[in-house]
């Protein structure tokens, strides 16, 4: 009897001795999943510019991107891509729901743009977040009024992490010296291989 509780304790005594000591989500730090850190890189990037049903010539360009995800995997920023060429901005929020409202000027356009998050998919090892955008902005001569949606992917791939982000802008544009409206819109469409930072 007296080694059956002994043996009793010793495994209680070590069972406790577990779970006061090892760190985990309840006692101590969690481990950071697998994409957590910062990543960086370039990535190339196609425009594609709409005038009714009119399709303009692709653009191609690029981009420099940093994005950090915390050890929960959850980002602590998205860069949002402007509308024909303005410029692009960065919400800080990573929750469905959350909404932040820029307001800025390009050219001689008065912008507003609201972002906010529509839906949000987070994994050890990837994100995906969709974006809701309204879109206003306004000139001497120039009225513009419209949406989109942006979807923002990310994925570890073997060291590296790979990138893919599609902005669409629907854009009612009114010439008010003209009293003309016309329907314009663009695809923005960027990725890449960010490599981790940190």
């Amino acid at each position: 009897m007296s080694r059956s509780f002994a043996v009793w304790f010793g495994l209680g005594g070590l069972s406790l001795a577990l779970i006061a000591g090892c760190p985990g989500p309840e006692n101590g730090t969690p481990t950071p999943v697998a994409i957590a850190g910062t990543w960086s890189g370039t990535l190339t990037c196609t425009s594609i510019e709409y005038l009714g049903e009119l399709t303009g010539t692709p653009r191609t360009g690029s981009r420099e991107l940093t994005i950090t995800f915390g050890d929960d995997g959850l980002p602590a920023a998205l860069v949002v891509w402007g509308f024909s060429s303005a410029t692009d901005q960065t919400i800080s929020g990573n929750q469905t729901g959350q909404s932040e409202t820029f307001e800025y000027t390009f050219g001689d356009v008065e912008i507003a743009l609201v972002v906010t998050i529509a839906e949000t998919t987070y994994t050890a090892t990837s994100i995906r977040v969709v974006l809701d955008l309204q879109y206003s902005g306004g000139g001497d001569a120039l009225v513009q009024e419209g949406t989109g949606s942006m979807t923002i992917e990310a994925e570890l791939d073997g060291d590296n992490v790979s990138y893919h982000a599609v902005a669409e802008y629907e854009i009612m544009q009114t010439a008010t010296g003209l009293d003309m409206t016309f329907e314009t819109g663009e695809t923005i469409e960027c990725e890449g291989t960010l490599t981790r930072q940190q």
